[in-house]
């Protein structure tokens, strides 16, 4: 039996031995009390929060919206399938007014099919939203996606179908028929197209002869070499409001066809005939019916093009801001001064690889076009140092210029650059600094 003192028998004293918490703070105490070394007081940093990270999902509609706007129509298709809140979003009217398909890797076909479904529940089998449709380069679109463009978009006023070589006539005419608030069109690279016309059925409503006509002001049939000149007879026998229209490399339009347009569609604005080498003098002076009209017009390559309807064409033409004669090989300094003479609000100009020009030309140009601000001189060999420096005297606020091939010296080429401050010079000179 333990004898050591009265521990059995002592009443209960409460204990001394200190808590943990209590000792940690006694250790603290003491530690801090017996060393008052300056560095041992340093301030703790501050603990990190660990928030989680902020969900998209948390961000406002509006906010989710404004991002997805800048998504292409491929790129909503994938988002659409991330959550449910991000598909009831994708399929927001306002989102979907552009249709944009460039990849050519994409089967527009099955892609058109899908996102005109979805956007025509709604409202059933019209997508009433859709403005614009841009399907560049889709390789692989077909006559059967143009059709369900046809039938579903009516109201679309954008397509651009450029290189898409599957599409046919038939599927362009429906097309045509169907969506009568079309203003711009282009199927350049459609290498299958040789018309652009109605239906049969929709020929019976909308003939001329009542007054009704297509509502395109832009077509652009480039690089399609099917279309011969009763295509643009067709063409223009519908579409009276024709502002701008594009025949580059369209090899089988001859001057019948530039009498088409100038009688059916005095409105041209914009003309590119840009290497149609069967136009001659003949047509030229057709284009002379469009008058003030006409501002934009390319003859480049048109072998046949002589000063006799250059002249012409000036005189009446007044209002011309954009003339590219590149490649026109029989023209010279007469037509400059005809357009010295009477275009006094020419910007820009083309003339490149014109060998029969000379500086006396260019020297009358540009001495009377102040308002010039592109001009090409490449290739034209009669074109020497007087020529360049008489562009330094009279355009100082020419912005590009174009001397390639032409041979001039480092003072000429000084004074260009001192005098026309905000002009690009391309040359090919390496001496030239």
């Amino acid at each position: 039996m333990y004898s050591g003192g009265n521990y059995g028998n002592s009443p209960p004293s409460t204990s001394t031995t200190p808590s943990i918490s209590s000792e940690i703070s006694l250790s603290t105490q003491s530690h801090t009390s017996t060393d008052s070394s300056p560095s041992l007081h340093r301030p703790r940093p501050p603990r990190l929060s660990r928030r989680r990270p902020t969900s998209v999902n948390t961000l406002p509609r509006n906010t989710i919206l404004k991002i997805f706007s800048y998504l292409s129509s491929w790129e909503l298709c994938k988002c659409a399938a991330v959550c449910h809140r991000w598909n009831e979003l994708v399929w927001t009217p306002e989102l979907w007014r552009h249709l944009q398909f460039t990849d050519g890797n994409v089967n527009v076909d099955c892609a058109l099919k899908v996102v005109t479904r979805r956007l025509c529940q709604e409202t059933p089998y019209t997508c009433l939203m859709v403005e614009k449709i841009t399907l560049n380069r889709c390789n692989k679109l077909t006559d059967r996606g143009v059709r369900l463009i046809a039938r579903h978009c009516a109201e679309i006023r954008y397509l651009d179908i450029v290189g898409c070589y599957l599409v046919t006539n038939h599927a362009l005419c429906q097309i045509i028929s169907n969506c009568h608030s079309l203003q711009y069109l282009d199927v350049s690279g459609c290498t299958n197209i040789s018309t652009v016309s109605l239906t049969s059925e929709a020929q019976l409503t909308s003939c001329p002869h009542h007054g009704k006509v297509i509502s395109l002001r832009h077509v652009d049939l480039s690089d399609c070499p099917l279309l011969d000149d009763s295509s643009i007879s067709e063409l223009v026998s519908y579409c009276r409001n024709l502002q701008t229209l594009h025949l580059r490399r369209c090899y089988r339009i001859t001057d019948t066809a530039i009498q088409y347009i100038t009688k059916s569609c005095l409105n041209i604005r914009e003309l590119s005939l840009c290497d149609c080498r069967n136009i001659t003098d003949t047509g030229v002076k057709e284009l002379c019916k469009l008058e003030q009209n006409l501002r934009y017009l390319s003859i480049a390559k048109c072998v046949s093009i002589t000063d006799t309807s250059v002249r012409v064409l000036a005189k009446h033409c007044t209002k011309l801001k954009y003339l590219n004669a590149r490649g026109c090989l029989l023209i010279t300094d007469r037509s400059l001064e005809a357009l010295a003479r009477y275009c006094h609000k020419l910007r820009s100009i083309d003339i490149g690889k014109c060998q029969l020009v000379t500086d006396a030309g260019i020297s009358v140009l540009v001495a009377n076009c102040s308002n010039l601000r592109r001009l090409s001189l490449r290739s034209c060999d009669l074109i020497t140092e007087r020529g360049v420096y008489a562009i330094a005297q009279c355009c100082e606020k020419i912005q590009h210029l174009n001397i390639q091939d032409v041979t001039i010296g480092s003072e000429v080429f000084r004074a260009l650059k001192i005098s026309c401050t905000q002009c690009i010079i391309e040359h090919t000179d390496p001496s030239l600094t």
